[in-house]
């Protein structure tokens, strides 16, 4: 079991230092500092209170969902943050892009991936033409957190997974 950890650390450092160190740019630091603000909490709150406002019963059901997939997988988040206790990419390794980390709290999981899965998945439930799109944008939130030095790959895919889970328990 020892040999399985220490294989996906190694692997979760090479992605995490080929999507920061390799993949450097002006362009693309603006780009995923704005993309990652799609998980921010601000987001996750406006999202879901705008549909529930929206005064369309349709929209308001998908509000209803988005609102109980993000409470339900940002909780799970949250304690799993509490009970992992992994420092952050940046905090924990001197070679990562300076200029591009600025996170409070543990690393695992991504709440910010999460949250952007968890809208994704119930926007695209509720309106399927969505779903190409909005799941392309999570996924871009999540290479952001890991651009960014924030996250590690494995951070990234445990958001993902606990935003499918959580979803999938829902339905």
């Amino acid at each position: 079991m020892s040999a399985l950890i220490d294989y996906v650390k190694i692997q979760d450092q090479r992605v995490l230092y080929l999507v920061n160190r390799r993949m450097n740019c002006g362009i693309l630091n603006v780009f995923m500092n704005t993309v990652t603000q799609i998980g921010s909490l601000p987001v996750a709150i406006a999202v879901p209170l705008l549909f529930l406002l929206s005064g369309n019963p349709k929209i308001e059901a998908a509000g209803r969902g988005i609102a109980v997939v993000l409470i339900f997988s940002q909780m799970i988040v949250q304690f799993l943050k509490w009970a992992v206790n992994r420092p952050r990419p940046f905090k924990a390794l001197d070679d990562l892009k300076p200029g591009r980390a600025s996170a409070p709290g543990f690393s695992f999981p991504s709440g910010h991936t999460c949250a952007a899965f968890a809208i994704a998945i119930s926007v695209s439930y509720f309106f399927p033409v969505f779903i190409a799109p909005l799941i392309a944008l999570a996924v871009l939130v999540g290479i952001s957190r890991i651009y960014l030095g924030v996250h590690y790959p494995s951070d990234v895919l445990a958001g993902s997974v606990i935003a499918w889970a959580v979803f999938l328990v829902y339905i």
